[in-house]
């Protein structure tokens, strides 16, 4: 039973971690190509092993630790942030017919295990005992329940046409006709409502180094940030294979949606080497001016449509 778990544990936790570090480096070499620069080249050829040194150097770093955090709190935080980042990947499949637990609402679990994140958030910036790390916590929770209200009314859609709050079931619907097709509206809302929720650029306001020097983890270092480093991209990975299998599924083939779900790394990492940052309270007001409203509507429409046998 003990052997069954480790193997289990180790299918999740090192393919995700080669992914990202190969992410990792990835995001550099587009960063550089894109300013004009080559980006790492030191270590390995071509500099394919910088992900190793990086993680060697973030490992190996002294621990600070302020003398005023709350201790507990400050030390699990990061380690439950990470440990349920990871489990999300049981529910999570990378085609209709891979997953380690089949579950028949598992799109549910996934949304509601990701939205506990937001509280370790908050219980790191207030056990941090700094104004900066307090208020880029408060500003991670505020984002992201804010933004899960869309995200939940915008998956209704495929989850509506496809009859099923299973990503396999989804995945197995498209196999005629990707749901980007009848879904472009939704497709343009969810993709706009992760980057906010992964906090990544131009909506990274939790981490924006011009106003908090970085957030809710600013008093954070060696292993313990190096958890909530890990805990983020990891996230973003999530995001690309569920945007894969809501709008993009079909093919019950590992290799062909590895390919989508890279082609969305890259598009995240083209939107942070492009965009500028938004402002808090403006990236707060597109959310309940425009995206939930656009959200609520396309929601009805899809459920006259399927009244009506439209669709």
């Amino acid at each position: 039973m003990q052997i069954g778990a480790f193997l289990t544990l180790g299918t999740i936790v090192l393919p995700v971690l080669l992914a990202i570090s190969l992410f990792t480096l990835l995001e550099r070499k587009v960063f550089g190509f894109m300013q004009g620069r080559r980006g790492p080249v030191m270590v390995g050829k071509g500099g394919i092993l910088q992900p190793i040194a990086d993680g060697i150097k973030l490992l190996t770093k002294e621990a600070v630790y302020p003398s005023a955090s709350k201790t507990i709190p400050f030390y699990l935080a990061p380690v439950f942030s990470l440990s349920l980042a990871l489990a999300i990947y049981l529910y999570t499949p990378i085609s209709y017919s891979n997953t380690h637990i089949y579950s028949s609402i598992n799109l549910i679990i996934i949304f509601v295990v990701s939205s506990l994140v937001s509280y370790l958030i908050l219980a790191a910036g207030y056990a941090s005992s700094s104004t900066y790390s307090l208020l880029g916590s408060i500003r991670a929770t505020s984002q992201m329940i804010s933004y899960e209200v869309s995200l939940g009314l915008i998956c209704l859609t495929p989850v509506l046409i496809g009859t099923s709050l299973s990503l396999s079931g989804l995945y197995s619907y498209q196999l005629v006709i990707y749901n980007l097709f009848a879904m472009w509206g939704s497709y343009a809302l969810f993709f706009t409502s992760i980057l906010a929720e992964a906090n990544r650029t131009p909506f990274d306001l939790v981490e924006g180094e011009s106003e908090l020097v970085s957030g809710y983890n600013v008093e954070y270092s060696g292993l313990l940030f190096t958890f909530f480093f890990l805990t983020e991209y990891s996230f973003i990975l999530i995001m690309c294979i569920i945007t894969v299998a809501l709008f993009f599924g079909g093919e019950s083939y590992v290799l062909l949606v590895s390919i989508k779900v890279l082609a969305f790394i890259i598009l995240f990492i083209y939107v942070r080497a492009t965009y500028p940052r938004f402002r808090f309270d403006g990236l707060i007001l597109l959310l309940y001016k425009v995206y939930l409203p656009l959200a609520i509507v396309w929601v009805t429409l899809t459920i006259v449509f399927i009244t009506h046998g439209l669709i």
